[in-house]
């Protein structure tokens, strides 16, 4: 008889083992940006931000536990520290920004720990360091080539340059 589906200690679930992780130490460490999503805080409202409209970002580093990072929507530098070390655009304000193009992207932060005011201590990012640039978008998103264009291309790569079928 097998007891693993019955016995509540080796059903371990993916939270215990994040559970078990080390906080991730103070420095610079390279993550991925794990979740991302706007929420409301009732501690970043502001004459600036009446709602306290915040993008949450969980970042994951391998063999720490991932940990938060709260940007207020109206802080736009941090956001577009953000945007540069995930290597995207950043969000031009007349456009809808979509902010699940940061979700998976590799990012580089300079974390401290803090304690919060409930004595709980916590990691926070301290600084978004740029990563490469963006490829520009013509490049990123080019259309596909017809099959005219493969074969055109296929003729001048074999030494023809010459439009005459014959």
């Amino acid at each position: 008889m097998r007891f693993d589906s019955l016995w509540k200690e080796s059903q371990a679930t993916a939270a215990d083992a994040e559970a078990v992780l080390p906080m991730v130490p103070e420095g610079t460490h390279v993550g991925t940006v794990k979740w991302v999503k706007w929420d409301t805080k009732d501690e970043v409202k502001s004459s600036d931000n009446k709602d306290g409209t915040v993008l949450l970002v969980l970042v994951d580093v391998h063999g720490y536990k991932p940990f938060w990072s709260n940007i207020p929507a109206h802080y736009r530098g941090k956001i577009e520290a953000l945007c540069r070390a995930a290597s995207i655009d950043t969000p031009d304000p007349s456009v809808d920004w979509d902010e699940q193009e940061l979700k998976g992207r590799a990012v580089t932060v300079d974390v401290l720990h803090a304690i919060s005011r409930a004595g709980n201590q916590y990691v926070k990012v301290e600084k978004w360091k740029p990563g490469p640039k963006p490829l520009p978008a013509a490049i990123r998103k080019a259309p596909p080539r017809t099959p005219a264009q493969k074969a055109d291309a296929a003729v001048k790569a074999a030494g023809g340059d010459d439009d005459i079928p014959f």
